[in-house]
């Protein structure tokens, strides 16, 4: 007898590759006499097709996105890597994050991560955002730093400065790492874009070197 063939049909796919969009045939499963679906094979295109994104692919938008603001890291991409439409910062941003999920991932399972040091270090998770002006007054654009600090045991503590005021942008990170308890000397973990300006601010808050 002839062998009943497992593929029911074919249908398409894209996947996004530092080579520009490639499409591919994938094949879908016919159910067996159990009413299960069988099994496949194609484990590695599964894996592959998961993020509609190739593994190299990812890691570029990752880098760039940790070095860079999501923005530039978006043109960057533009320049270097082929499409047929501009890249999406909010792609760079969602990359980066499911990258660090990963990473998250793996240091819970580790019995050496940070959680369980003493003197755990305090986060400073910082970002910049663009005030508009309102259309027909004299006034600029211009950029507010906020976020959070956040410490083992303590509520979050919020933060925000905008330029030309009399507490400057470092001072009000100073002032929330202060009240989150830190000290000169302990650890600080800054979470931010690529954006060297922001870990700047950091620094001139704690005036010591930080971990971005």
């Amino acid at each position: 007898m002839q062998p009943i063939s497992r593929i029911h049909d074919y249908r398409s796919r894209t996947v996004h590759s530092l080579f520009g969009i490639c499409r591919l045939r994938v094949p879908r499963f016919r159910n067996c006499a159990c009413g299960k679906t069988a099994r496949s094979d194609t484990g590695s295109i599964k894996t592959l097709l998961k993020g509609r994104a190739t593994p190299e692919l990812e890691r570029i938008q990752a880098e760039l996105g940790s070095r860079l603001s999501f923005r530039e890291a978006a043109r960057v991409l533009d320049l270097f890597v082929p499409a047929p439409r501009p890249h999406n910062h909010r792609t760079v941003v969602n990359r980066l994050a499911k990258v660090a999920d990963q990473i998250e991932k793996r240091d819970v399972a580790s019995p050496y991560r940070i959680s369980r040091a003493d003197g755990s270090p305090i986060s400073v998770f910082i970002d910049g955002a663009y005030i508009r002006a309102v259309p027909g007054y004299q006034s600029r654009h211009f950029e507010i730093a906020m976020g959070r600090v956040v410490a083992k045991g303590r509520p979050s503590r919020q933060f925000a400065a905008a330029p030309n005021v009399a507490t400057g942008k470092h001072d009000a990170v100073r002032a929330a790492l202060r009240a989150q308890g830190w000290l000169p000397g302990r650890d600080v973990i800054v979470f931010s874009d690529g954006d060297a300006g922001l870990q700047g601010i950091v620094l001139s808050a704690t005036r010591q070197p930080v971990t971005h």
